[in-house]
């Protein structure tokens, strides 16, 4: 892909348009299901007497979406909104219009609520090969490369599954071998699925890459073997 924005000089615009959107073209694995849900948490605009409102936002953009958003353009359209005089229904029924455009999907937009999920789950470092009845497993430390700046991204990993035996160790050697490559969020956690599902065997699987957070935004593709997976909007420790 030609990036618009990435790696390049910061533009700026006064006033929002669905052209300042750079979309990259993806295709999901056949048999996998899941969703990305961005969290922007600087989106801001003007209310009808004039008055700076902020707004974070929830985004959900369907896995099976022709395309994709690359982030800086994301964060340069939403910017775009500072000096947009609306109301709070209109803005976000637009930016889902222009989203939902630009990626061929149906994306949902909404308020984001903040709330601390619990999430029980276990550090995938200390559990010893065994029977596993869908707990959730947790790799701390993920790193990855963004493969157009080079920059590295980071996330805490979360991996449920329904076999016979989770072979840590080897999970575990397969995530560490992200460090040095240079992929998008989404591509990751697809990999990732489609290598422990074919090398393991691993019954139900869903992935869930909370990553941390760049320019106001972080993206959490959520990617599973099975059509009903977990949906929360969970925010991780780190972010």
């Amino acid at each position: 892909m030609k990036p618009k924005f990435l790696g390049k000089k910061n533009a700026t615009f006064k006033s929002p348009s669905e052209r300042i959107l750079d979309a990259i073209n993806r295709e999901l694995p056949k048999e996998m299901f899941g969703e990305d849900i961005w969290n922007a948490y600087e989106f801001n605009f003007l209310s009808k007497s004039n008055q700076p409102l902020l707004l974070p936002l929830e985004i959900r953009i369907p896995a099976t979406s022709k395309r994709t958003i690359e982030s800086k353009s994301l964060k340069l359209y939403l910017n775009s909104y500072s000096d947009y005089i609306s109301t709070q229904n209109i803005v976000i029924a637009k930016i889902t219009k222009d989203l939902s455009s630009i990626t061929k999907s149906n994306v949902t937009v909404k308020a984001m609520i903040r709330k601390n999920y619990s999430v029980k789950s276990k550090s995938l470092r200390y559990v010893k090969v065994q029977k596993n009845n869908g707990n959730l497993l947790r790799f701390n430390g993920f790193r990855s490369l963004c493969p157009v700046t080079s920059q590295p991204d980071f996330a805490t990993i979360y991996i449920q599954h329904k076999s016979e035996v989770t072979p840590s160790k080897e999970i575990i050697d397969h995530l560490l071998t992200y460090r040095t490559k240079g992929e998008f969020h989404e591509r990751c956690i697809e990999d990732i699925c489609s290598h422990l599902s074919l090398s393991f065997n691993l019954k139900s699987l869903t992935i869930i890459g909370r990553f941390m957070r760049r320019g106001g935004i972080d993206i959490n593709p959520i990617r599973s073997l099975a059509k009903k997976y977990p949906k929360k909007n969970i925010h991780d420790t780190f972010q």
